[in-house]
């Protein structure tokens, strides 16, 4: 099975919401969502978040961008962006169409109890489906955030990753499995997992922005993260947070 890892979740930058999701001492976490841009959708509000204590006051009416969905077990992008410009994130998802079951993990970068930065992996979809938006009944279309936005503003031309509700492989982490750390001025993948991996999509096991990676060698990367699914006990969860 070939493995397509995609950063996600609230970040320092004004479109991350200027915020980060939490890493407890015993790596349980809890996933926070980037805001949403469209009023249109029907995700919960930060208010319903857990960390709404947390979150500040500006964007708690704000919609959540919920995307991955566990609980629905959808991933989306755009494909297209309004001014025509290809979106790789989106592109890369829908190369591989006809190639599922796709495994899609999913890392973001959570702030520890003592305020530092951490990367690791947070969830996954074995997507049994790829499909752009424009392709599913408008019933379908509702599980995923992008499917559910009214201002069009290049959603037709998404694609969605959807995994069978019945896979007990497709969900969130119950615990952190972190994989990256801060060297030569930005956050990496640790030398020790490129060499595992079979190697890493950019350059010096770069990390922190776009995407999406690829492992240079899939069945590496799938027996390594199995293990340490195993190891640490993770239970994989049908749950956002």
């Amino acid at each position: 099975m070939k493995s397509l890892i995609y950063r996600v979740g609230a970040d320092s930058t004004d479109l991350g919401g200027g915020m980060y999701g939490v890493l407890n001492e015993n790596l349980t976490f809890t996933y926070l969502p980037i805001p949403e841009r469209d009023d249109s959708v029907s995700t919960p509000k930060y208010r319903d978040h857990p960390m709404k204590d947390e979150i500040p006051e500006r964007i708690l009416d704000k919609h959540i961008h919920l995307d991955p969905n566990f609980k629905q077990g959808t991933y989306g992008n755009i494909c297209v962006y309004p001014n025509g410009n290809r979106n790789p994130k989106g592109q890369k998802l829908l190369q591989f169409e006809d190639k599922t079951p796709v495994r899609v993990v999913f890392f973001s970068a959570l702030k520890d109890e003592k305020e530092n930065l951490r990367y690791g992996f947070i969830g996954q979809l074995i997507a049994s489906q790829i499909k752009k938006i424009d392709e599913l009944s408008d019933e379908k279309k509702t599980i995923n955030v992008h499917g559910q936005r009214e201002n069009g503003e290049g959603d037709s031309r998404s694609v969605i990753a959807i995994s069978d509700k019945k896979d007990p492989r497709s969900g969130r982490f119950s615990k952190f499995i972190e994989f990256a750390s801060f060297r030569d001025g930005c956050y990496r993948v640790r030398p020790d997992l490129i060499e595992r991996w079979g190697g890493w999509s950019s350059n010096n096991g770069y990390c922190q922005r776009g995407g999406p990676w690829t492992p240079g060698n899939h069945k590496k990367f799938e027996r390594w993260l199995d293990k340490k699914l195993a190891e640490k006990s993770i239970q994989i969860l049908q749950s956002n947070w």
